[in-house]
C-alpha cells in the first residue's frame, strides 16, 4: 500500500510540474494563465507558412501589448503591431485581422489573443500572425507604456530581425540625400547617424497623415522597424524600413545649416601683447626673451565638406566691439575687419585657422611663446597692424581689438560664402561673445549684424514668424562666454555638427594657457584645440 501511495504522489507531482512548465504569470491581468510569448512564436516559423496548434506552441494566447497607430495612416489596413517583454525577452509581431477588417486598437492597449488556428508567416517580408478574428482578441487594459528602444543604425541594421516589430529611436539622424526645398514624408528617406552606411529606410505611406508635411533635415526618429520586399516573400532583398506612426514620432531637437565652413574657436586674447610688430621683441627678468613674428590672435574653423578655396573662395569677417553702424558686418574701419579665404583646400571634418602670423597657442609670457601650432592649416594669415587686412578693415583695426574694448559689449565673428560683403550680406555662420548687447544693436534704426539661421541664431522668430534678421533682435540673444582677459583664454566652441545640421549645439569651453605653469604651459599642442572634451566634433 505504501509503495501505491508514493507512485500515486509521484504522478500527481509530474503533472502539475508539467502543467506549470506552460502556466506562467502574466504580468497584464496578474493572474496565472496559459500565453505563450512572442518570441518563441516568432520562432516557429523556419522559412515557411506554421498553423498554430497546441501540438506546437503548447498554449493558445498570446498577450501583447500594441504600439502601432492605425490612425496615422502609415500601416498596412487590417493590421496592428504589438510587442511583449516576457522573462526578459522583448518581441513584437504584426498581427493581421481576417478579411482586414479594421483595427480598434491604439497604442497602449493590452491584448490577449486565441492564436490556435492561425497562422505565422511572412508577406512582403513582414513575419505576421495571420487571419485573427477579431472575436479572438481581448483587451484586457489600456494605457500601457511600452519603451522606445534607443539605437544607432548600425545596430539596427546589423540585428534588423531582432528588432523587426519593435519601437526604435534613432537619434540624431540626417535625411540622405538632403532634402530639397519644401519635399516632404512621402515615400523612402535614407538615414544617416554617423554610425555606418546603412540602407535603413524611413518609409511613409502617400495616405499617412504626415505625408504632405515638410520635412527637416537632421531629427530624431521613432518608428517600427518593418521589412518590406515588393518583389516575394522573404527578407531577401527586402528594404530594411523604419515607419513612423505619427509626426509625433519625429523631434526635431537640432538647427539645421547651409554652410560648408563653421566657427568652433577663437582666441581672443592671447597672454602678452596681442599684436606686437614682427622682429620686436619682449624680455623678461628671468632672462627670456620672445622674438614676434608678429599678432598672436587666431580664429579655428572646420569645414563640413571637402573645400579648395582657391575654387570656393569665403571669407571671415571679426566685428570687435563699439557702435554697430547701418553697415552692420560691411562697417570697416576701426569697427570690422575682413579675411579673404582664396587658397589652399581642407577636408570635410577638420580644423584650419586664419589670423596673426604668431602662431602659437595662447600668446607668450616669461615662459617663453607658448607651443607652435604652424602645423595646423592656416588658410589666411594678415600680419596686423603692418599689413592691411582685405577689402575693408584699416591696419590700426589690429586683431588686438578682438577681445573687446573692455566693457563686454558683444564682439562677433562671422563666416561668408564669397569675398564680397555688402551691409545686406548674411553669413553662413556667426558666433557673438560678450556679456551685453548694447551698441551691438540699434533698435532705433534698426541696425545691426546680420545672422545666419545656425544652432543659436535665426533670423525669422520660431515663435512669433516674424523677422528678426540681427543680433539682439528678437530671440537672437545668445552670447558665447567672454574670454578672460589677458590669460590666453581659448575659447572652445563644443557642438556635435553633421554635414546638415548642428545635432548639438555649441558652448564655450575654456583653456586659460596663460595661467598654467611653464611645464604645464609646455605640453600643450595642436591637438589640445582639436581634439579632447570641449571641441566641436563632425558626425560624418
Amino acid at each position: 500500500m505504501k509503495k501505491l501511495i508514493y507512485s500515486f504522489v509521484i504522478i500527481t507531482v509530474s503533472a502539475m510540474m508539467l502543467t506549470a512548465c506552460f502556466k506562467q504569470k502574466d504580468t497584464l491581468l496578474g493572474t496565472p494563465t496559459v500565453n505563450v510569448s512572442v518570441a518563441s512564436v516568432r520562432n516557429l516559423y523556419t522559412g515557411s507558412a506554421v498553423q498554430l496548434t497546441e501540438e506546437n506552441t503548447g498554449v493558445s494566447r498570446l498577450a501583447g501589448t500594441v504600439i502601432s497607430d492605425v490612425a496615422g495612416g502609415n500601416i498596412a489596413k487590417g493590421q496592428f503591431v504589438m510587442v511583449q517583454t516576457k522573462d526578459g525577452v522583448t518581441a513584437g509581431i504584426v498581427v493581421t485581422l481576417k478579411d482586414t477588417e479594421d483595427v480598434p486598437y491604439v497604442p497602449g492597449d493590452s491584448l490577449v489573443i486565441e492564436i490556435q488556428g492561425s497562422t505565422i508567416n511572412r508577406v512582403k517580408g513582414s513575419l505576421q500572425l495571420m487571419d485573427i478574428p477579431k472575436t479572438k482578441i481581448t483587451k484586457v487594459a489600456q494605457g500601457r507604456f511600452v519603451k522606445t528602444l534607443l539605437i544607432t543604425l548600425d545596430e539596427l541594421a546589423k540585428n534588423f530581425n531582432k528588432y523587426e516589430s519593435m519601437l526604435v529611436k534613432i537619434a540624431g539622424a540626417d535625411l540622405v540625400p538632403v532634402p530639397v526645398a519644401n519635399e516632404t514624408y512621402a515615400g523612402e528617406k535614407g538615414l544617416d547617424d554617423g554610425s555606418t552606411d546603412t540602407d535603413v529606410k524611413l518609409s511613409t505611406e502617400s495616405g499617412a497623415t504626415f505625408a504632405t508635411t515638410k520635412v527637416p533635415v537632421n531629427a530624431n526618429f521613432t518608428g517600427i522597424a518593418t521589412y518590406n520586399n515588393p518583389q516575394g516573400n522573404t527578407t531577401a532583398g527586402a528594404t530594411m524600413q523604419l515607419r513612423m506612426r505619427s509626426i509625433n514620432d519625429v523631434e526635431i531637437t537640432s538647427a539645421p545649416l547651409n554652410a560648408d565652413l563653421v566657427i568652433s574657436g577663437f582666441m581672443a586674447d592671447p597672454r602678452g601683447g596681442d599684436a606686437p610688430a614682427a622682429g620686436t621683441s619682449s624680455g623678461y627678468s628671468n632672462g627670456v626673451t620672445v622674438v614676434h613674428k608678429g599678432s598672436y590672435e587666431y580664429i579655428q574653423l572646420m569645414a563640413l565638406r571637402d573645400i579648395d578655396f582657391a575654387v570656393t573662395p569665403y571669407s571671415v569677417v571679426v566685428a570687435s566691439n563699439g557702435t554697430v553702424t547701418a553697415n552692420g558686418w560691411a562697417a570697416g574701419g576701426t569697427l570690422t575687419f575682413k579675411f579673404n579665404l582664396t587658397a589652399g583646400t581642407a577636408k570635410a571634418g577638420t580644423f584650419l585657422y586664419v589670423g596673426g602670423p604668431g602662431k602659437v597657442l595662447g600668446g607668450y609670457w616669461n615662459c617663453g611663446p607658448t607651443t607652435d601650432m604652424s602645423n595646423g592649416n592656416w588658410i589666411r594669415i594678415i600680419n596686423a597692424p603692418a599689413a592691411a587686412y582685405d577689402d575693408f578693415g584699416t591696419a590700426a583695426a589690429t586683431m588686438g581689438n578682438m577681445a573687446g574694448d573692455g566693457s563686454n559689449v558683444a564682439d562677433g565673428i562671422a563666416i561668408f560664402a564669397g569675398t564680397t560683403v555688402t551691409p545686406t550680406s548674411v553669413p553662413i555662420d556667426a558666433v557673438f561673445y560678450g556679456t551685453k548687447i548694447t551698441t551691438a544693436y540699434n533698435a532705433a534704426n534698426k541696425w545691426g549684424y546680420r545672422v545666419p539661421l545656425n544652432d543659436h541664431y535665426n533670423p525669422v522668430n520660431p515663435e512669433t514668424g516674424e523677422a528678426q534678421p540681427f543680433f539682439g533682435q528678437g530671440t537672437n540673444l545668445y552670447m558665447y562666454r567672454q574670454p578672460a582677459a589677458d590669460v590666453g583664454d581659448y575659447s572652445k566652441l563644443g557642438g556635435v555638427v553633421s554635414k546638415n545640421a548642428w545635432i548639438i549645439p555649441r558652448e564655450t569651453t575654456s583653456l586659460s594657457i596663460g595661467t598654467l605653469s611653464c611645464p604645464e604651459a609646455a605640453a600643450l599642442n595642436l591637438q589640445s584645440i582639436e581634439s579632447g572634451s570641449g571641441v566641436t566634433y563632425f558626425r560624418k
